[in-house]
């Protein structure tokens, strides 16, 4: 049981912090700039981890049966995300995000396009990423991921109760775990403009390409990768260059005969003119 929930607690920080990333990630190549989409200070998006969780417990089962896995995936997600909004505009008075704008919206909480992006996402992540995470977090020892966690879970507390405290304008009753959201907050905010550069930096790459380089820089790159085949393949069998050379004298005595035929060809027409001119 503790295993259980060891292991749970460390995938859930896991795609918090994947699903933070994505959110910087696609508020950059949308507005050209750093946004930190978080709730908490810190570099994560707990939504991310809970619906994450969830969609595996819940749903890991039908991964042999991809469309109730992307189904059952969208209705999930679907109803996490309108109930973890609904529930922070109520008590925060305030929205993270706000659909209204999208087609088949419901109260700017939830909406189709996202719906069957949430779907699609968690089948991926079902189905290639998880099986993956599950391999890394095994290979660790168990004492280093103890320490991580313990580390983790206590950041998160303090992000939590600072958070939560400003939000609800309470008065911060505990120094410390001021001091830790302020850290958190200045570590979130250093990692997320690194990823929205990189994100900016990529969509402009992508805009502004030369085609015509892009084709000669690929041309280049076969054009290289032909000749070190020929290379690694010539060092693996080096007698391969002799074994060739009888194919190559022969392909030159039947070139030479070939002359040779069109010679006495042309000879022999010329004879049978000289015979018929003297007739």
């Amino acid at each position: 049981m503790l295993d259980y929930v060891i292991y749970t607690f460390t995938y859930f920080v896991i795609y918090s912090f994947l699903g933070w990333c994505c959110e910087v990630g696609f508020a950059a190549a949308v507005e050209g700039k750093f946004v930190n989409r978080g709730f908490l200070g810190g570099p994560v998006c707990p939504i991310y981890g809970i619906g994450a969780i969830t969609v595996i417990s819940l749903l890991e089962r039908l991964s042999n049966n991809i469309f109730l896995l992307f189904l059952g995936a969208m209705i999930l997600t679907s109803l996490l995300e309108w109930i973890t909004g609904f529930v922070l505009e109520k008590f925060f008075h305030e929205k993270w995000w706000d659909y209204s704008e999208e087609a088949f919206n419901i109260s700017g909480y939830i909406c189709l396009k996202f719906s069957i992006l949430w779907g699609l996402a968690c089948c991926v992540v079902v189905k290639a990423v998880h099986p993956l995470i599950v391999k890394l977090v095994s290979a660790l020892p168990d004492t280093i991921l103890y320490i991580i966690l313990a580390v983790i879970a206590a950041a998160f507390v303090a992000d939590i109760s600072a958070t939560v405290s400003v939000l609800a304008k309470l008065r911060r009753s505990f120094r410390v775990i001021a001091e830790t959201e302020q850290r958190l907050k200045v570590l979130s905010d250093r990692i997320g403009q690194n990823l929205a550069d990189k994100v900016i930096d990529g969509k402009q790459r992508v805009e502004n390409y030369d085609a015509e380089d892009l084709r000669a820089r690929c041309k280049k790159a076969v054009e290289m990768a032909e000749k070190y085949g020929r290379i690694r393949l010539m060092r693996a069998f080096p007698n391969l260059k002799k074994k060739t050379r009888p194919a190559e004298k022969l392909r030159e005595y039947i070139e030479k005969y070939k002359e040779k035929v069109a010679k006495d060809e042309d000879t022999a027409d010329r004879g049978n003119k000289k015979i018929g001119d003297r007739s």
